[in-house]
């Protein structure tokens, strides 16, 4: 409780301030696919344009903390045309963990 799951883009407008990605980020010899979070920091970027609340955006991902920085990043400041710091917040929780067998 206290949270939402949701594809919808529209949805993440609305009271939260916090949006928390979590997508996965293949892995092929050694180089991280980020085709799947760019697609979604494109569109998020969209969004954040169409809010003037504060949103702090929480990557939970195998993403390592410098391609957030210097990739997905700069995606959401592109379009959303918003500054980082300022008008939004991003932060990276590197998840390198597999999450069902957490307690194994």
């Amino acid at each position: 409780k206290g949270y939402k799951v949701t594809r919808d883009y529209s949805d993440l407008l609305n009271d939260n301030e916090i949006i928390q990605i979590c997508v996965p980020i293949p892995n092929k010899d050694g180089i991280q696919d980020l085709s799947i979070i760019s697609k979604v920091a494109e569109k998020l970027g969209k969004c954040l344009v169409k809010t003037d609340k504060y949103k702090v955006i929480v990557i939970r991902s195998t993403i390592l903390p410098t391609n957030t920085r210097n990739k997905i990043l700069p995606i959401i400041q592109e379009t959303s045309g918003l500054n980082p710091g300022e008008d939004f917040g991003l932060c990276v929780n590197p998840e390198f963990l597999r999450q069902n067998s957490a307690l194994d």
